[in-house]
């Protein structure tokens, strides 16, 4: 499959409607007959040169973006059609055909438009240049460029020819095909975070111990504005049936207390830390005062266990995982991460 760029800005009050019934269009219409078609398809760039000759007294470099469009524009190709702000990319179906009634939208029938006995399109008795058409599937439609941070695609689409050859481009378009159906389309902070984000997690594993990752923790929520954060003693007294929690973390303004159990681990947290919150959060919460009180579990593993998962949502504890973690520290920023290992932080 290649991938091709084409334009349809020419005559833009035809090939804009002729493109929202799935019609692809290329002007020539002084070629617009069914030799030149069958044998451009064939390949015979004798011949095709020749009546440009004959035509147009000239072999225009323009000749090439009909060729491209005849002769190897192929059924099952995509092309990206650039327009004001936006593209989209279609799918090439059934084989390239000369402009015909079939397929004039009756939009344009209704303003006057027709095929003539010369095969050729009138609007009005006036002649108007659209030569060819191929039969198109929309794959996906209205991209917005400035939501496109590809930059090799961005300067592509830059270009002035009418159509080009852009299939050393296929993975990334293919990428944004991808992320636009999945209503996910990278913008620069996702290219960003997804950049880095292997970086933090993996700093998280290798060079923090448990301490330090409660540590960064307790950070993490005066970053976001807690009113107080505090690690309590491994030894607090009145804890029973292995209730436990790391950092304990207070947001006065709304009334909110949140206990995290964290933990260092490697490879899969299990369900014995959403026990510890739960049974934590049960002997501490207050049920007659004010506050909400929010349990979570973050860890330095890959994943939780699927059990792990299944009392979180009995619980209704937050399971944080290593990636999880580690994007919600590079969405507040580096700048002064190390304070969260200072003394008496």
């Amino acid at each position: 499959m290649n991938i091709w760029l084409h334009r349809i800005s020419h005559c833009m009050d035809i090939s804009y409607p002729l493109i929202d019934e799935n019609y692809l269009s290329i002007g020539f219409s002084d070629f617009c007959n069914k030799e030149f078609l069958e044998k451009t398809i064939d390949g015979d760039w004798k011949f095709f040169n020749n009546r440009f000759v004959e035509k147009w007294s000239d072999l225009k470099k323009t000749r090439h973006n009909l060729w491209r469009f005849i002769n190897e524009f192929k059924r099952g190709d995509w092309v990206l059609v650039p327009s004001w702000g936006e593209f989209s990319i279609y799918e090439l179906e059934e084989e390239v055909k000369l402009i015909n009634k079939d397929v004039l939208p009756s939009k344009l029938k209704e303003s006057g438009f027709e095929i003539k006995e010369d095969g050729k399109l009138y609007e009005n008795n006036n002649l108007r240049d659209i030569g060819f058409v191929w039969k198109v599937r929309p794959i996906a439609k209205n991209i917005p460029r400035k939501e496109v941070f590809e930059r090799s695609l961005i300067s592509r689409m830059k270009i002035r020819n009418t159509n080009a050859n852009i299939t050393d481009l296929k993975v990334s378009i293919e990428k944004i095909v991808d992320e636009w159906k999945n209503n996910k389309l990278s913008t620069f902070h996702s290219s960003l975070l997804e950049s880095i984000l292997s970086n933090v997690e993996k700093n998280i594993v290798e060079r923090l111990d448990p301490d330090k990752l409660e540590q960064l923790v307790k950070w993490y929520f005066y970053k976001i504005g807690a009113s107080d954060v505090y690690i309590p003693s491994k030894n607090e007294s009145g804890k029973e049936n292995g209730a436990d929690a790391d950092v304990i973390a207070t947001f006065e303004a709304i009334k909110v207390i949140i206990y995290v159990q964290v933990k260092h681990h490697q490879g899969c947290t299990t369900e014995w830390a959403i026990d510890q919150i739960n049974e934590y959060k049960n002997q501490k919460e207050n049920l007659y005062d004010e506050y909400t009180y929010i349990p979570w579990v973050i860890t330095s593993a890959d994943i939780f266990s699927d059990i792990a998962i299944r009392k979180a949502k009995e619980y209704n504890v937050r399971l944080i995982d290593k990636t999880g973690f580690s994007k919600m520290l590079i969405d507040i920023g580096f700048s002064d991460i190390n304070d969260a290992f200072k003394d008496n932080k």
